[in-house]
């Protein structure tokens, strides 16, 4: 590719940039934990602890130039662009153009995090094409300032308990997830789905409140001590706190169903229409077991999504 030259906004030096810039995204599954949190400083922060998924993936080109002017492609990519705006604000290259390029095969409106894998991929395709590196606490606080509210898919190796609408690390909780798989499926596959932004959050009550900090002490137990049950726990508990601001069709059915099949965990899209059954890799004839489920699930009318591993066992 041929080298590019522009002068540097802030010191006047001149840059050379050489190549494309890449980024690439997961997406997710809805949330295992979602709901309101004490920070450290007593202050009551939204917060959610996401259920990452390598099935889809959302990519993104990011080509500079020293023209000033920003382009995306498709055109309706909108809040990726502003991403590429946003992140080259904050790096102080304010001159800097070009031409930015999203290619995701995430499906919009399930609660798989379609936007936030879009603006996260741009945001780490500018970077690499300056050769600056961000945290993922940045790459973070970033996504929220470019889509008002994003899921915590930058954090790749840790589980973390994300403020979805400040931009911020609530809690780490000191590892990665303890191995699990996920049967996923949708509970509306002919809907448009759910517009988040749109979307009025949860007004949660002080009883939910309390509930809440017992699930993130629950939460911090399953990291630590690498526990699937304890974090399908989390999952189904959270599901059930949520399922009064964001009903979902068949719950109860779905909640009796996760019993006959050995599952650990219900978790649900707090913000969408996906959900899934969580299991111990170790559980035994793990195999027939998603299989029955599927089938009572398109009995249902649902729709499968996908079969996929979290933790240290994916392969």
């Amino acid at each position: 590719m041929q080298e590019t030259r522009f002068k540097d906004s802030t010191n006047g030096k001149t840059n050379a940039y050489s190549k494309a810039g890449y980024g690439l995204a997961i997406c997710h599954h809805g949330e295992i934990l979602q709901g309101k949190f004490y920070d450290r400083d007593g202050t009551l922060r939204r917060g959610l602890v996401t259920l990452p998924c390598d099935r889809y993936q959302a990519g993104a080109h990011f080509v500079p130039d020293g023209s000033g002017m920003l382009t995306v492609e498709p055109a309706f990519k909108k809040k990726a662009l502003r991403a590429v705006r946003v992140t080259l604000d904050h790096l102080k290259e304010l001159k800097v153009g070009g031409r930015l390029i999203v290619d995701s095969d995430i499906p919009e409106g399930w609660g798989l995090g379609s936007s936030t894998g879009d603006v996260v991929a741009a945001i780490m395709a500018v970077a690499d094409a300056l050769e600056i590196e961000l945290t993922e606490e940045h790459v973070g606080a970033l996504a929220v300032e470019s889509e008002t509210a994003a899921d915590s898919i930058m954090f790749i190796d840790r589980a973390v308990l994300f403020a979805q609408r400040d931009g911020l690390v609530i809690e780490d909780f000191g590892g990665q997830f303890p191995s699990f798989e996920v049967l996923g499926f949708n509970t509306e596959p002919n809907s448009n789905g759910v517009d988040t932004l749109a979307f009025e959050p949860a007004n949660y009550n002080m009883h939910e409140i309390d509930r809440f900090v017992k699930l993130r002490d629950i939460m911090r137990q399953a990291v630590q001590l690498q526990d699937a049950k304890l974090l399908g726990q989390v999952a189904t508990e959270s599901s059930e706190i949520n399922q009064f601001y964001l009903p979902k069709l068949r719950f109860d059915d779905m909640q009796k169903l996760a019993q006959e099949i050995d599952s650990v965990g219900l978790q649900m899209a707090h913000s969408g229409t996906v959900g899934g059954f969580i299991f111990d890799p170790g559980t035994a004839l793990l195999d027939e077991k998603m299989a029955e489920a599927s089938a009572k699930l398109i009995e249902w009318g649902f729709e499968i999504t996908c079969r996929f591993q979290v933790g240290e066992s994916k392969k």
